[in-house]
C-alpha cells in the first residue's frame, strides 16, 4: 500500500499522539516539510506545455502497463554504495530524537527511492548507479527539512497559547497604564487557558524566553513580537 498524503503541521499535531513516532507506522513515513509560501500572479495567464503532458501520459501509462513488472536488479557498483552507506549509518541521519525508529528504516526508504528512479528514468527494472544517486539526492533532500516539522506541530499548541497569554497581558497592561497585572489574577487567566499543572510551566517559559518579566507582586510584558 501506498499513500501520498498533504496536511498542515497543526493538523497533524492534531491527529497524531505524542508517542505515534515510537511506533511502526511513523517509521514507515518519509515526511516532506516546507515553509515557504508561493506567491504568483494572480492575472498571469495559466502556462500549459502540452509536450510535457503527452511526455508524462506516455510514462504513466507504461509504467500502469500490465507487462511492466518483474523483480528489479541492482548493478554491482550500486550494490557496493549502498552496501557501505548502509554499515557506516547511512550519514548525514536525523537527529532529532523523534526519528530514531525512522532511522532505522532509512536504507528500506531508499531501496524504494531507487525504484522509482530508475522506472523514472528509464522504464528499466534495471537500477543504476544514476539511479541511486539521484535517489539519495531526494532522501538528504527531505531530511535536512524534516525535523522542523516537529517545530512547526509545536509551534501550533503551546506557542498559541503563549502569544495569547502575551497579547491578553499586554492588552491589560496598557489600560492600567502600564502598571502591570498583579499575580494571581494573572495565574488565574494563564490557568483558564491551561490544565492546572501546566501554569507553573507556562509562565516559566515566557519568563525565559523574554516574552513576560516578574517584578515583586506583578507580571508585565516585555517588547516581543511573535
Amino acid at each position: 500500500m501506498n499513500i501520498l498524503a498533504a496536511t498542515a503541521p497543526a493538523s497533524l499535531r492534531m491527529l497524531l499522539p505524542d508517542n505515534a513516532f515510537d511506533h511502526g507506522f511513523m517509521s514507515r513515513v518519509i515526511i516532506v516539510y516546507a515553509d515557504k509560501k508561493m506567491k504568483r500572479n494572480l492575472f498571469d495567464e495559466t502556462f500549459e506545455d502540452g509536450a510535457l503532458e503527452r511526455s508524462l501520459l506516455h510514462d504513466l501509462r507504461i509504467m500502469a502497463d500490465d507487462n511492466f513488472y518483474g523483480r528489479m536488479v541492482f548493478e554491482d557498483e550500486v550494490r557496493k554504495a549502498i552496501a557501505l552507506w548502509d554499515m557506516s549509518g547511512g550519514k548525514p541521519a536525523p537527529t532529532h530524537p523523534k526519528l530514531t525508529n525512522y532511522n532505522e528504516r532509512r536504507t528500506a526508504h531508499l531501496l524504494k527511492l531507487c525504484m522509482i528512479a530508475a522506472v523514472s528514468n528509464g522504464n528499466s527494472l534495471t537500477i543504476t548507479m544514476k539511479d541511486y544517486q539521484e535517489a539519495l539526492g531526494w532522501l538528504l533532500e527531505v531530511e535536512a527539512a524534516m525535523e522542523s516539522v516537529f517545530k512547526a506541530m509545536t509551534t501550533g499548541g503551546d506557542y498559541e497559547i503563549m502569544k495569547e497569554i502575551w497579547h491578553w497581558l499586554f492588552s491589560v497592561n496598557q489600560r492600567n497604564q502600564g502598571a502591570g497585572i498583579t499575580e494571581s489574577v494573572f495565574i488565574q487567566f494563564v490557568q483558564s487557558l491551561v490544565p492546572a499543572h501546566n501554569v507553573e510551566r507556562f509562565v516559566t517559559i515566557m519568563v525565559k524566553a523574554g516574552m513576560i518579566t516578574k517584578k515583586l507582586d506583578a507580571y508585565f510584558p516585555l517588547e516581543w513580537s511573535s
